[in-house]
């Protein structure tokens, strides 16, 4: 299952409920992607303290506590680029994994997920897939 910015919605984690509970799917893996659009559009937007009109904040709304992880993580230190060209590729690679843990953090704790996570039935993992190379890596 897809979405912009691995984003949970009540779709998806019925969706990832489903497969669980009733397909007894044992594994999710929270795939995130290097130079991801929706991520370097909340950092700009979280940066430049404005929300997109429509819809499109939604996407900022779930992704921005992953940007507050990552510079709190980086306390102290200057961002790699300047705000104007939007976020450096090391910001931008900072909060997909911040995310990505944040993703599979809330899915353990949901719903039918975190009663088989708990039992040790189903396991939540979080990746980074490198779209040069082709490699995933854990975040």
């Amino acid at each position: 299952m897809r979405s912009a910015g691995h984003v949970l919605d009540w779709a998806m984690l019925a969706s990832v409920e489903f497969a669980v509970t009733e397909l007894k799917v044992p594994l999710v893996v929270v795939l995130g992607h290097e130079d991801c659009r929706a991520i370097a559009a909340t950092i700009e937007a979280v940066r430049g303290k404005r929300r997109p009109t429509g819809l499109r904040g939604v996407l900022v709304d779930q992704i921005a506590p992953a940007v507050t992880d990552a510079e709190a993580l980086d306390a102290g230190r200057a961002s790699t680029g300047p705000a104007s060209t939007g976020p450096a590729s090391a910001d931008l690679d900072r909060v997909t994994r911040a995310h990505v843990r944040r993703t599979v953090d809330r899915l353990k704790q949901t719903g039918g997920v975190a009663e088989l996570f708990a039992a040790h039935r189903v396991d939540v993992v979080g990746a980074v897939y490198r779209l040069d190379s082709g490699h995933v890596e854990l975040p």
